[in-house]
Order: structure tokens, then sequence, then C-alpha cells
């Protein structure tokens, strides 16, 4: 029987690196060890925006397999398993066990192809105990994002992956990989996107140093916690 957790040693990860743009005057810090569950972008919902929730894997009525096009439960996107693992656990959440994460998340935008800046932000956390290793995110257009993955205050362990990306395309596709043994689970999976003419979303995510197990997102209100059903 599969396990939705591994209780095995988390540290907070840094991997690629943020395109750098001047700070907002006013700035909040999200703690992932002081949060309940992921966060929501200020933009979530509004003009140009998208997003895409999964809560489970299986398809409806189905048990564990190989996920193929699983289409968000929220919003419009899919979710593919490349390495032909079956990563779906008893209680239909994501748990990839003692095999290797290689998955692929399509989702689209809602901007004018071409033309301005997009922001795409990736969020995950387990339904309890930690990540079994660390998350590998591969670039988009060459653009490799920030991340910061750590323990949460609900039990958990939570990451959030944020891309700058100059123009736009009407949809994105995102490998996220790990080595064997990897033992993630996820409970929850949500993707965020949100296109403007001038600029990147002002929730400017600021790398911290790898040890800090934080995230700093500017504009104070921007960014607010919130738990997530289970």
């Amino acid at each position: 029987m599969k396990s939705t957790f591994c209780k095995r040693s988390l540290l907070p990860v840094l991997a690629g690196a943020v395109v750098a743009f001047p700070a907002a005057s006013l700035a909040v810090t999200i703690d992932i060890s002081s949060a309940f569950g992921t966060v929501a972008p200020d933009t979530r919902g509004g003009p140009n925006s998208t997003t895409a929730q999964w809560d489970t894997w299986a398809e409806p009525g189905g048990a564990s397999g190989v996920i193929t096009n699983r289409a968000a439960e929220v919003g419009s996107g899919f979710w593919t398993t490349n390495n032909n693992e079956d990563h779906i656990s008893n209680s239909l959440n994501f748990y990839s066990g003692q095999g290797s994460v290689n998955e692929t998340i399509t989702f689209g935008t809602n901007g004018v192809v071409g033309t301005g800046f997009t922001t795409i932000i990736l969020q995950g956390q387990t339904l309890f105990g930690d990540f079994g290793t660390t998350l590998g995110f591969t670039p988009i257009n060459g653009i490799l994002p920030g991340v910061v993955q750590g323990p949460n205050a609900a039990g958990g362990a939570q990451f959030l992956a944020r891309y700058e990306i100059p123009g736009n395309a009407e949809e994105y596709s995102v490998n996220m990989v790990t080595g064997p043994f990897s033992f993630v689970s996820f409970g929850n999976f949500e993707v965020d996107t949100y296109w403007s003419e001038t600029g990147f979303s002002s929730d400017t995510a600021v790398v911290p140093e790898p040890t800090s197990g934080l995230l700093a997102l500017s504009a104070a209100g921007l960014f607010v916690l919130r738990r997530r059903r289970k």
C-alpha cells in the first residue's frame, strides 16, 4: 500500500534564478514554516490571468495508474507522467514512491501572443509530511524559475516556483523532475499565470538565502495565505 508521506529530512532549496526587477516600496515576507497552505496571487481571477488546480490525480471514478492528460479540476490544464510509472496513491493524491518524478504540466495563458510579460507561479503542498527530495523544474524559453521548498505549519511541506517570461505564448509546458527514490507527495498543485503589456506582476519573488526557508513577495497584500481543502 502506498503512503502519502516519507519521513525524510528536507532542506529549503533554491533552483534557478529570478529575473531582477526593482522591488516595490512595500513588501510582505511569506515564511513557509508558518504557512498553513499555498498562497493565492492577487492576480488570480483578474484580467489577463489563468489558473489550473489539481486535488486528485485519477480520472473521475478511476484508481491507480499512469497519469495521462489529467485535466485540472479547477481551470484549464493537463498533467502527464512521462516515465510510465504509477504516481497515483490509494487516496488518489500524487505519490511517486521509490520512482522518479517526471511530469509535464501544461497550461494556457490569457495574453496577447508574442507581446508583453508573462508571470507563471507553480505551487504545491503535501497532505502531511515532507517532500522526499528536491524538486527540479525545467526552463521556459531558457529561463529558470526561482524556487522555494520547505516544511509548513500544517505538518506538511510546500513549494513555490516563479517564472518571469518576456513575451507570451498561448500555452506553456513545464517539466517537473527528480531522481529515483523520490517519495514526492502532493495533496494539491496550482498554476497561476498573469500577462501584462508593461511588466511582470508586482508580486515579485525575492530569492532568499538557501537556508532561510523564506520567500519575500513584493507589494504588501498581493499574496494572502489561505488554507486549502484536504
